[in-house]
């Protein structure tokens, strides 16, 4: 009986000191080029499917992680960064913008024609039918 209480203890003290390891961590993301909060920063962790989203100031908070993880914050039109927790409760993170999204933005340029009705002499009718051309 007494050996059975001690390995009960023993199993019951070891599961609330596993379980005091974990910590809750919470911050902001926010953008390098602006300085702004980034909403919409999806954050994984290992060790769980969980995908935390930060809210609308960019604040996001992560409960029960080891101490130990690493988190990966990534958005879209952003770089993803990867940031060690360190047994830290508060972790500040600043996303750079993603220059390919840059690179692959077309520009496109309009032609505006104005006519002016028929022409009646097919000579004239360039001057008389274009009247502005926008580029």
């Amino acid at each position: 009986m007494n050996k059975l209480f001690i390995i009960v203890f023993v199993l019951t003290v070891s599961f609330h000191i596993s379980s005091a390891q974990n910590i809750t961590v919470s911050g902001t993301v926010i953008d390098a080029l602006k300085n702004t909060p980034v909403k919409g920063v999806k954050i994984m962790f290992p060790g769980s499917d969980d995908v935390v989203v930060t809210d609308s100031k960019g604040r996001y908070t992560i409960n029960n992680i080891n101490p130990n993880s690493v988190l990966l914050f990534s958005c879209k039109r952003y770089k993803s960064k990867l940031v060690n927790v360190y047994s830290k409760s508060s972790i500040a993170v600043i996303l750079e913008r993603d220059t390919r999204f840059l690179e692959q933005t077309t520009s496109i340029d309009y032609f505006f024609c104005f006519h002016y009705g028929p022409s009646r002499d097919k000579k004239d009718s360039t001057a008389r039918d274009l009247k502005w051309i926008f580029n």
